[in-house]
């Protein structure tokens, strides 16, 4: 400054006042401008305003996701073996965590029927659904003990294993990867794709959702691929719902190469049958069928001109209902439902939706517990971590023995573990979803 004739630069001077003004204007613009540039930055953005970047990429089709409550299965029981006639637990019924003192039970309600056949005295395994949304419904195996209105003839209730499917509200790191996947989905049938199309998969009677997915290309038939599917519990198949003697086509008006079963997706492994004038056509040499959209396609070495005038098909067949159905929907779109079904296929790509072989596994060891603690108590939380372990590995992710160690002698009060089975490593194929149940774990 002093080479210079400006003058009058001092911290109280007027020019020195006049000139950090405008630096300072000109740094809250800058900081602004910065401001506004991460607003628009989906991986800075949080809360209502992630959620307002969401709305920018596609507000028909992704949002934040609510509460969804946990689903589970129970089972009931009597304490003699039934006699005279079934005993049946109807759709409906209430059973709970006691509550104790200000803590509230936690309720859930059957979504299907149970029964406990004469003879026997336990029941099948019944599905449930928490009352309320959210983690609370997440229980321990063995917690649910007690009854809204115990039904008539039933002594007790308890679940088997753990239930681990109740969310909360979508947080946002969860949902700000979900719209970065939404974004690569925008490719059709690509594996990303058709993975997030598996993830929009649910059964609103039941409240099952999709928690594990896998997609396996076939590398034999090219543009066949089978999407898996687990709701968390192994029971994504549901009961799948058989057809018999459906009027496919009254009368041909001669000509039709193909026809539409009335549903789909249809399980092949139940079998089905394709009837033209009641006798029973040959799959593979007289008719074709795409499981995935139940359109049946009379091959022209038989059928050159199509069907003849007046022909009638019926069908004999097995479809999915419930989250497999939903699933598919979503993977294959919704013609006359674009906006909620768009699809994820590729035109010419054939995609079926399936749910995984459950390989039940079984674990025996001994449990040595450190001074002062109960050998019970920690051998009940050894069983909780170790299926809490395997029951949140995903379709063809194998169970490792070292982890079902550090999984163990994590918990509070253990010395020593020696394990009996499995002795190795258990390798899972990329159909198959390994489970482990409380009633096949062994420690002593």
């Amino acid at each position: 400054m002093a080479r210079t004739d400006l003058t009058d630069l001092t911290r109280t001077s007027g020019w020195n006042q006049v000139l950090a003004a405008a630096a300072r204007e000109d740094d809250e613009q800058w900081f602004m401008l910065q401001r506004l540039q991460d607003f628009t930055d989906l991986d800075k953005v949080s809360g209502t305003d992630l959620d307002e970047r969401a709305k920018e990429v596609n507000p028909a089709l992704i949002s934040r996701k609510p509460q969804s409550a946990a689903t589970g299965q129970v089972r009931f029981s009597v304490s003699t073996a039934v006699v005279g006639s079934d005993v049946t637990i109807a759709i409906g019924t209430e059973v709970q965590v006691p509550g104790s003192g200000s803590v509230r039970p936690i309720k859930f309600t059957t979504t299907a029927e149970g029964t406990i056949l004469v003879g026997n005295t336990d029941s099948n395994l019944v599905a449930v659904v928490a009352q309320e949304a959210g983690t609370n419904g997440n229980v321990d195996p063995g917690t649910i003990t007690g009854f809204g209105s115990k039904p008539s003839g039933v002594d007790s209730v308890t679940n088997p294993n753990a239930f681990t499917t109740g969310q909360d509200k979508e947080k946002d790191e969860a949902f700000r990867s979900r719209i970065k996947r939404f974004i690569l989905s925008l490719s059709r049938a690509t594996v990303v794709a058709l993975l997030y199309a598996a993830f929009l998969g649910e059964d609103t009677a039941s409240g099952k959702t999709v928690q594990f997915a896998n997609v396996v290309e076939d590398l034999v038939n090219l543009g066949k691929v089978t999407v898996y599917i687990d709701d968390g519990l192994g029971t994504a198949e549901g009961s799948p719902v058989p057809v018999t003697g459906e009027a496919v086509l009254a009368s041909a008006v001669g000509g039709e190469t193909t026809v539409s079963l009335l549903n789909k997706p249809i399980r092949t492994a139940s079998g089905f049958t394709i009837y033209r004038n009641a006798a029973p056509l040959t799959f593979g040499t007289d008719y074709a069928i795409n499981p995935a959209n139940s359109k049946v396609r009379f091959l022209p070495a038989v059928f050159p001109d199509g069907l003849t005038a007046a022909d009638a098909i019926t069908a004999d067949y097995t479809y999915f209902d419930g989250l497999i159905q939903n699933t598919q929907l979503h993977v294959d779109g919704d013609a006359t439902n674009r906006a909620v079904y768009p699809g994820y296929r590729a035109a010419g790509v054939q995609v079926r939706v399936l749910s995984p072989a459950v390989v039940q596994l079984s674990f025996s060891g001994n449990v040595t517990v450190a001074q002062g603690y109960s050998q019970t108590d920690v051998a009940a939380q050894v069983s909780v971590a170790l299926q809490d372990y395997v029951n949140n590995l995903g379709i063809g992710e194998d169970v490792v023995l070292a982890e079902l160690i550090e999984r163990a002698m994590a918990v509070t009060g253990m010395y020593n573990l020696s394990i009996d089975d499995p002795s190795e490593d258990r390798v899972i194929g990329e159909a198959q979803l390994a489970r482990l149940q409380s009633s096949n774990i062994t420690l002593t």
